[in-house]
């Protein structure tokens, strides 16, 4: 997991998540829009008042009552969520690609590599052994 929270990959991560929210705000931003004239009324207003929470609907009655009412089909994801859901999926391929192509091995392949890595290259001779936390030990060490 270390390895995928390189300082290149929080800055594409963080510049994506940016320029998502920027867009959002940019998309969502109200219109301005033509307001008419206030019209006055002296009439005064109906009582008693529009409920807050609405007039019920035959359906709400008919939960009330105790019958079976049928539930709304759910909505699909909206398009920001999808759109989200994409975005991450494209920019983790990407970081896979990246790591896959460009970025060197871990342990060489080449037979006869001088590396520093216990176990990856030839057996030293001598009366060396590797001790339970990986180190290479014996006379001289």
């Amino acid at each position: 997991m270390r390895r995928l929270l390189t300082p290149r990959a929080l800055i594409l991560l963080s510049a994506t998540v940016a320029a998502t929210v920027a867009l959002l705000f940019v998309w969502r931003r109200p219109r301005p829009a033509d307001m008419p004239e206030p019209v006055v009324d002296d009439t005064p207003a109906p009582w008693p008042p529009e409920p807050v929470l609405g007039r019920p609907t035959e359906e709400d009655f008919a939960r009330m009552r105790g019958e079976y009412v049928p539930p709304k089909p759910r909505r699909p994801l909206p398009r920001w969520a999808v759109a989200l859901m994409v975005l991450a999926v494209v920019s983790g391929l990407g970081q896979l690609l990246v790591y896959a192509v460009f970025d060197g091995p871990r342990f060489p392949a080449v037979p006869g590599y001088e590396c520093e890595h216990p176990g990856c290259g030839p057996e030293p001779e001598g009366n060396f052994t590797w001790n339970d936390s990986g180190l290479l030990y014996g006379p001289g060490y």
